[in-house]
């Protein structure tokens, strides 16, 4: 079945009638400086004439690689995968399959070890490479190692229900929302060393918040030595280097931002902020030159925006094809190529809008293939410059 929702990330809710942290708050800081770096903090301005254009319209090309299509590998979704030593890894939508592919698409293999087994993992909810091994987080529970034949490594146990983890340095970043650490302390983020004992915390946390939100893409991405935390429904990117822990980038909407100026939690608020029109919660792919932000919320369609981070211009990305809309999924960037995945019954239509230098297909990937499966489709895109915006 074709993925045609805007958003193809899972969403777990969990509702709690108990006081957690406070999300709601406006985390926009200013500052003004008469020079600027990549790594200063910047607020951007995402409402004020604001321009569009279309996905084709920014792109100077893409390129197409499709999932070679097997009994064994009929896939749902290629969200958030990794790529490592010329192998795409990723798991397959909702299931807990872990999928290997060549980057040019060939089926390698997966395997599944579910289960509630001292050599099984019973969920995934962050995956990262340790060396050679894939490390795979089950929430609250532990950290796993295997090899991607699926054999087990090793494990190591935790009692910390953290929503993503990634490591860094000697230890992890944790995203700590909804968390009390150390019996007492509440915060939303939270650096603990290789046995998860808490070594420090920042950005205190309220206790007004009725409900949990969980998204299956990581809050959590290493960026040039750092660790940048992205927590649910915040406007605001933080930037962690082991002793400092700064706002870095902040997304401004304007009355648009449904948390704005907001004193008090209404009832039903979950409710309330997905039928509001308003963003409520951001999801941002961040390189050294470019920002792919997406929207919850928003006008469906046009919730995606292209930042060039180097003369901090941003243009609304619209996404729209007649009544549905292309259902791109971001993975990374590498090269400043974004890279991720589209569903096969996009391909022809947005070829199609594009001149022949602008596309291309991977080595072993046709046109006719990709129509004739349903897998989703690698991309590799490289924007236009800005100045061609």
């Amino acid at each position: 079945m074709h993925i045609k929702n805007q958003n193809t990330f899972l969403l777990i809710i969990l509702i709690l009638f108990t006081a957690c942290s406070s999300n709601k708050d406006n985390e926009k800081a200013s500052t003004e400086k008469d020079s600027k770096t990549i790594d200063e903090f910047i607020s951007y301005d995402l409402v004020n004439e604001m321009e569009t254009r279309t996905l084709t319209e920014l792109i100077e090309h893409i390129e197409f690689s499709r999932l070679q299509e097997t009994d064994e590998s009929l896939i749902s979704s290629a969200n958030n995968y990794l790529m490592h030593r010329g192998l795409i890894v990723f798991r397959n939508g909702a299931e807990r399959d872990i999928c290997v592919f060549t980057e040019s698409g060939e089926f390698v293999r997966k395997f599944n070890r579910s289960g509630e087994g001292p050599e099984e993992y019973s969920t995934v909810n962050d995956m990262w490479f340790d060396g050679d091994y894939l490390a795979i987080y089950s929430k609250g529970r532990y950290v796993k190692w295997y090899d991607l034949e699926g054999n087990f490594i090793k494990s190591k146990s935790m009692d910390l229900q953290a929503g993503h983890i990634y490591p860094y340095q000697d230890g992890y970043a944790v995203d700590a929302s909804y968390l009390t650490l150390d019996d007492s302390l509440r915060f939303n983020f939270a650096f603990v060393d290789s046995e998860f004992k808490t070594k420090k915390v920042f950005l205190p946390s309220g206790d007004d918040m009725q409900f949990q939100v969980f998204m299956a893409n990581s809050s959590l991405m290493p960026d040039n030595g750092k660790i940048l935390f992205n927590r649910m429904m915040s406007d605001t990117v933080y930037s962690f280097n082991a002793t400092d822990f700064q706002p870095f980038i902040h997304y401004d909407f304007g009355n648009e931002w449904y948390f704005k100026n907001m004193t008090s939690m209404p009832d039903n608020m979950f409710i309330d902020m997905q039928n509001s029109g308003k963003v409520w919660n951001v999801s941002s792919k961040i390189s050294s030159e470019f920002i792919w932000l997406s929207t919850y919320g928003g006008e469906p369609g046009r919730n995606k925006y292209l930042i060039d981070r180097g003369n901090d211009k941003s243009i609304r990305v619209d996404t729209r094809k007649g009544e549905e809309y292309y259902a791109l999924s971001p993975s990374l960037w590498e090269n400043e190529e974004l890279f991720g995945s589209i569903q096969s019954i996009d391909v022809p239509e947005l070829i199609s809008s594009l001149g022949q230098d602008q596309y291309s297909f991977n080595d072993g990937t046709t046109l006719e293939e990709i129509e004739s499966s349903e897998n989703p489709v690698l991309v590799k895109i490289k924007f236009k410059e800005s100045s061609e915006w």
